[in-house]
């Protein structure tokens, strides 16, 4: 797929992403955090942040309205960083380790990421690339990433949540 955009996988939906509903269940924030949300997509979580009066910045290397693609984003400092299903949906394997490289430059004084493991969902029209280890949907790419992998991609973190689809991991 010549003209593949990790954008177009992100879901039109209006409620905020289920890892999004866990971390503010958790207290994660409180009320005065400056947020980034990087791979932000749709903006769905990023807009249920700010309705909620979070100061939060989007950032989407794809994203088609350019000022949400600006790097100097990423040089900002933020108290809470966060990722959710952004490195899932990453067809090649050196593109998915340079985004969790940025994502871990980032300055904020904690960094949360959701990881899709239910590889149980994959469609059986999925079509499996296994030089990238990923599969093709018909319209995206999805990466399911185990547990034993974390580490390797992730470096050291703590799971801080997990459910049949996702897990919610802090970066320490």
């Amino acid at each position: 797929m010549n003209n593949y955009n990790p954008f177009v996988t992100a879901m039109a939906k209006s409620e905020p992403s289920a890892p999004l509903r866990s971390m503010i269940k958790m207290g994660i924030f409180n009320g005065s955090e400056t947020v980034l949300d990087y791979g932000a997509g749709r903006l769905r979580d990023t807009m249920f942040l700010s309705r909620m009066g979070y100061d939060v910045t989007a950032y989407d290397k794809f994203h088609p309205v350019e000022s949400f693609r600006n790097k100097k984003l990423l040089s900002n400092a933020y108290n809470i960083a966060m990722a959710n299903y952004v490195f899932n949906v990453i067809e090649k394997k050196n593109d998915l380790i340079e985004a969790i490289k940025e994502f871990r430059s980032i300055n904020s004084d904690r960094k949360f990421l959701s990881i899709r493991c239910d590889i149980g969902a994959m469609n059986a029209n999925w079509v499996c690339n296994r030089e990238e280890d990923c599969y093709f949907t018909g319209r995206s790419y999805q990466r399911f990433i185990r547990h034993d992998e974390f580490s390797r991609y992730f470096g050291k973190h703590k799971v801080i949540g997990k459910t049949s689809s996702y897990w919610l991991l802090e970066l320490l």
